[in-house]
């Protein structure tokens, strides 16, 4: 193994998607001695060995797509997570302790900012004053932005710290799985001999699954078998393993063509 990527995967040796990233220094490992193998073979063209790499390249990258599968999952996770981070809400219906709110971003407005600091951060924070501020945007309680998201802060770190250490545990892990991958392909591309322009643009079309085959499931007795749709054709073939892994199940014809289009 490359020593950088086993340098890679110690550092990440907790993540909870490991294989994930051994998969990925695989196809990168496996992809150079691919091209080392072709380009020592003596009987092939120049024309036999570029088409020989270029074959390998996108397997390569078919590899890289399918192992780096958990990391949209993990980003769905993660901002999922984010959107439910909220403070709590008070109830509507207690109208003395709205009223009590209200005059404490009363007092809150008079006050100079060292003062506001002082009873809204730190170990001598007022949590009444501090919710009151954070009920409203910051101008209603005269409070800068930047003193507004330290409290803000401050109080989701005291009521919901368990979930903020989650969040920041999964972006961890969203950001060791993303530098990954990164250094992967970058090591796949320099192995190619591409530019960066046109390695991306192979990546891509390999990313998307473009001009893909088309996937469609079909019931008989009660069991589901995948064929491959081909327009004009009256006989849709069983998928094979390759043809599921590569293929998208579009919905009709107009997507079908307008994916090759692009």
């Amino acid at each position: 193994m490359n020593a950088r990527f086993q340098s890679l995967l110690d550092r990440f040796s907790d993540h909870p998607h490991l294989d994930a990233l051994r998969k990925l220094t695989a196809a990168a490992d496996r992809f150079a001695a691919e091209t080392a193998g072709v380009k020592s073979n003596a009987d092939l063209s120049a024309t036999g060995q570029k088409k020989a790499i270029t074959g390998h390249l996108r397997a390569a990258l078919r590899d890289v797509r399918d192992a780096a599968a958990p990391l949209d999952e993990m980003r769905r996770d993660l901002d999922a997570k984010r959107s439910a981070l909220a403070l709590p809400k008070f109830d509507k219906s207690d109208l003395s302790g709205a009223l009590l709110r209200q005059e404490l971003r009363s007092i809150l407005r008079g006050m100079s900012r060292p003062e506001q600091a002082g009873l809204l951060i730190g170990d001598k924070a007022d949590a009444a004053f501090v919710d009151a501020a954070l009920e409203q945007p910051a101008l209603v309680s005269g409070l800068d932005s930047a003193l507004f998201e330290q409290v803000r802060s401050a109080r989701l770190a005291t009521l919901r710290g368990a979930e903020i250490d989650a969040i920041e545990l999964l972006d961890g892990d969203v950001v060791a799985f993303e530098s990954t991958i990164e250094t992967v392909k970058n090591d796949i591309r320099a192995v190619s001999g591409l530019g960066a322009r046109e390695f991306d643009a192979l990546a891509r079309k390999v990313e998307e699954k473009r001009s893909a085959p088309w996937l469609l499931r079909q019931i008989h007795n009660g069991e589901e078998t995948i064929v491959v749709v081909k327009p004009g054709e009256a006989h849709y073939p069983v998928a094979t393993p390759d043809e599921i892994r590569d293929g998208k199940f579009y919905k009709d014809v107009t997507e079908y063509r307008a994916d090759r289009a692009a």
